[in-house]
C-alpha cells in the first residue's frame, strides 16, 4: 500500500512533469512582439522572459457573464486580457482603468441621473481597432438581451440607456441613484468587442477561447487541467507587460504547489486563506510573500428552496452547530479575522454574532423543522439527509466541513459529505441547487450590490440568487440600499434581516496570498479583481 506521502510525491512528480512539458513546449515559440506606445509615454522596457504561477482552480468557462463562467477562476483568468471601466485596487478604492478618471462632480448628474466617463483614446483591441463607447453599450445590449442566459442582468436593469457621446465619451442614463453604479462595466464585468462578437451566438463565442485582448496580454491556449498561457499583446496602449509569456498552471493542492517553487518548478504561486500557509510560504528560502484583506470571506450557505435546509430550523441548528470561532482562532489565526456580516470592506453591525456556537439550541431548532430522535440519539426527518458540498482538493473548505460535521454529530444530527471539482460546483451545481449546505469562498466590492445575490425574483435561472432566499421585507430591504448613495444605514437593515432568513452564514474574512521568486509587481487584491489584476506591472526582479 502506498502512503500518503508517497501518493503526495508520486502527484508532485506527476504536475511537475505536465509544467516542465509545457514550459519547454512553449518556450521554443520565440519572443513576443515589442509592445507599442502612445506618442506622449516614454517608452517602456519590452516584454522579456518568461514566469509561471500556480492557481488553484480551472474554470469551467472563459465567458464571464455565463452561468458557468460566474466564478472567481473564471474572472481571474480573463481579468490581464478584457478592459473594464474602473478598477478595485487592493486598498479597496476605485481606479482608472479604460476610463482616464473616476467620473466626479459635473461627470454625475441627477434628474436624470447620469453617469459620464471619458475613455482613453489610445485604447485599442488586439488587432489595432479602436476601443470606443460603442463597444461599452454593446456589452449593455448584450447583457440586457433576452435570447443570451446571463448570470446577473440585475446591476444593469438599472441603466435605461448607454448613450454614445463621441466615440471615447460614453453616458450611463440611470433610473435613478444606485449605490455599486461604479460596478457597472468593472468589478468583473468586462466590455466586449462589437466589431468582433456582434451578430454571432454569444453563448458559445466565448466558452472555452478568448481570440481578442483589450488588455496587456492575449490568451494564447489554455490545455484544459494544466494550464493556461498569456501571451504579451503587441497593441496594448497601456504600459508593460513585463513578461513575453505568463504561464499559469492549475494546482489545486496548495502543499505541491508550495513544493514546486521551492524546487524552484514555478515563480510565483497564488492561494487564498488555508491552515498555516503564511508560514509555509515564508519558510521558502529567496521567496517573497505578500498577503493583503480586502473584501473576501468564506461562507456556510443553504438551499433555501428544497430539502432539509428549506426549513428554518435547521439553518438554525447549523448555524448554532458550528463553531466559527473556533475556526478561525485554530484553522485561520492570522490569515483571517472574524466576521459577522456578509460584506467584508464595510463597516456594518455584527448581524450574526448571535449565532455562536450552543449546542443547547440544535434540538429545540431541529424539532422545530420536524426532526425526530430516534434510539440512537440520532436525529432524522422525511426531508432527508443533509448534503454538504465544498470544492474537492480545497484544503481550508474541506476543514470548514469537518469542523460543521463534528459540530452536528455531537449534536445529534449526521450531515452526508459531497465534493465535487470546483468547476462543477461553482459552474453547475450552485445554479442546479445541488446541494442542501454549500461552503465556498467569496468574493466582492467597495460598492457591492447585494441584491442579485439575495432579491426573490433572482433565482437561477434568472439570476444568481444561488440560496434561493425568498422575503418581501428582504427584497425591500435590498431594493433600500441599491438607492441609498452614502452611508451604511441602509446595508444594516439588509443585514439584519439576512440574519432573520439565514441564507448564509459568514464563517471568517479571508486573505489573498502570493509568494514569489524573482518577480517584482505582485500585490495580491482580495476583491472581485483577483491576483493578476496588475499582471501587465510584473516583471524579473532587478
Amino acid at each position: 500500500m502506498i502512503s500518503k506521502r508517497g501518493l503526495m510525491a508520486i502527484a508532485l512528480l506527476g504536475v511537475a512533469g505536465l509544467i516542465a512539458v509545457g514550459l519547454l513546449a512553449i518556450r521554443n515559440d520565440g519572443r513576443a512582439p515589442a509592445v507599442r506606445r502612445g506618442p506622449q509615454e516614454s517608452p517602456a522596457p519590452p516584454p522579456e522572459g518568461e514566469m509561471s504561477i500556480s492557481y488553484p482552480e480551472e474554470p469551467l468557462s472563459l465567458n464571464p457573464y455565463s452561468f458557468s463562467g460566474d466564478t472567481n477562476a473564471t474572472r481571474d483568468l480573463l481579468r490581464p486580457v478584457l478592459p473594464t471601466l474602473l478598477e478595485i485596487g487592493p486598498d479597496l478604492e476605485y481606479r482608472p482603468s479604460l476610463a482616464t478618471k473616476v467620473p466626479a462632480g459635473k461627470d454625475i448628474t441627477t434628474n436624470p441621473h447620469t453617469i459620464t466617463y471619458r475613455l482613453n483614446r489610445r485604447a485599442v483591441w488586439s488587432d489595432g481597432t479602436p476601443i470606443t463607447a460603442a463597444d461599452v453599450r454593446f456589452t449593455w445590449e448584450t447583457i440586457r438581451n433576452g435570447q443570451w442566459a446571463i448570470a446577473d442582468r440585475l446591476p444593469y436593469e438599472h441603466v435605461t440607456d448607454v448613450q454614445v457621446v463621441n466615440p471615447t465619451t460614453v453616458k450611463l442614463v440611470m433610473d435613478g441613484p444606485f449605490s455599486a453604479w461604479r460596478d457597472l462595466f468593472s468589478a468583473g464585468d468586462f466590455i466586449l468587442p462589437k466589431h468582433l462578437l456582434e451578430g454571432k451566438d454569444f453563448s458559445t463565442e466565448m466558452l472555452d477561447q478568448v481570440g481578442f485582448s483589450g488588455g496587456p496580454f492575449l490568451i494564447e491556449g489554455w490545455t484544459r487541467g494544466l494550464e493556461v498561457i498569456y501571451r504579451a499583446n503587441p497593441e496594448w496602449w497601456g504600459r508593460g507587460p513585463g513578461f513575453e509569456r505568463v504561464h499559469v498552471f492549475f494546482v489545486p493542492d496548495h502543499d505541491i504547489a508550495l513544493e514546486l517553487l521551492e524546487r524552484k518548478r514555478l515563480d510565483g504561486v497564488f492561494t487564498t486563506t488555508q491552515v498555516n500557509i503564511e508560514a509555509q510560504m515564508k519558510s521558502i528560502e529567496g521567496v517573497e510573500v505578500k498577503s493583503r484583506f480586502g473584501s473576501s470571506w468564506w461562507e456556510i450557505a443553504f438551499n433555501t428552496e428544497s430539502g432539509p435546509a428549506s426549513r428554518r430550523g435547521v439553518r438554525l441548528a447549523i448555524a448554532r452547530g458550528v463553531d466559527r470561532a473556533g475556526i478561525t482562532e485554530a484553522l485561520v489565526r492570522s490569515g483571517g479575522r472574524p466576521l459577522e456580516h456578509l460584506a467584508p470592506g464595510r463597516e456594518l453591525a455584527p448581524a450574526f454574532a448571535p449565532f455562536t456556537k450552543d449546542l443547547t439550541h440544535v434540538e429545540p431548532n431541529l424539532r422545530e423543522a420536524g426532526f425526530v430522535i430516534g434510539r440512537d440519539g440520532m436525529f432524522t426527518s422525511d426531508a432527508g439527509q443533509i448534503t454538504v458540498a465544498t470544492p474537492s482538493q480545497n484544503a481550508m473548505g474541506g476543514n470548514i466541513e469537518r469542523a460543521l460535521q463534528q459540530g452536528l454529530r455531537n449534536a445529534g444530527l449526521q450531515i452526508e459529505i459531497a465534493n465535487p471539482e470546483p468547476d462543477i460546483l461553482y459552474g453547475l451545481w450552485r445554479r442546479e441547487g445541488n446541494y442542501d449546505i454549500a461552503i465556498w469562498e467569496r468574493r466582492g466590492t467597495p460598492s457591492m450590490s447585494l441584491a442579485s445575490s439575495y432579491r426573490s425574483d433572482r433565482l437561477p435561472p434568472i439570476g444568481i440568487n444561488y440560496t434561493r432566499a425568498r422575503l418581501a421585507e428582504l427584497d425591500a430591504a435590498l431594493e433600500a440600499a441599491d438607492r441609498t448613495l452614502k452611508g451604511d444605514d441602509a446595508l444594516d437593515a439588509v443585514m439584519a434581516r439576512l440574519g432573520e432568513v439565514i441564507p448564509a452564514i459568514p464563517v471568517f474574512e479571508s486573505k489573498a496570498f502570493i509568494a514569489s521568486r524573482g518577480i517584482d509587481g505582485p500585490d495580491p487584491n482580495a476583491t472581485i479583481e483577483g491576483p493578476f489584476w496588475n499582471l501587465g506591472a510584473w516583471r524579473k526582479a532587478a
